[in-house]
């Protein structure tokens, strides 16, 4: 589990996680770079999508069920 910070790390392994990992952490998302099949983004605040894609592997999903009124505000393009 992928959460902001570590406040949510009992719940989410209480619930099954066998990973947490703190967003805020500087080294998360260098260490978990390509590592993703699938990320199910559940955030309802603007985010740097850039950061959370690079986490995902060749042909992996990303699916957003979190409601952000400006989504994509801090992703850039090609």
């Amino acid at each position: 589990m992928l959460s902001q910070s570590r406040t949510k790390e009992k719940d989410a392994r209480r619930l099954g996680a066998d990973h947490f990992f703190a967003t805020s952490d500087p080294e998360t998302f260098a260490a978990l770079r390509d590592k993703f099949d699938l990320i199910i983004n559940t955030v309802s605040a603007e985010i740097d999508v850039d950061q959370y894609l690079s986490l995902l592997g060749l042909a992996a999903r990303w699916s957003w069920w979190g409601f952000c009124p400006n989504p994509l505000a801090n992703a850039h393009g090609p």
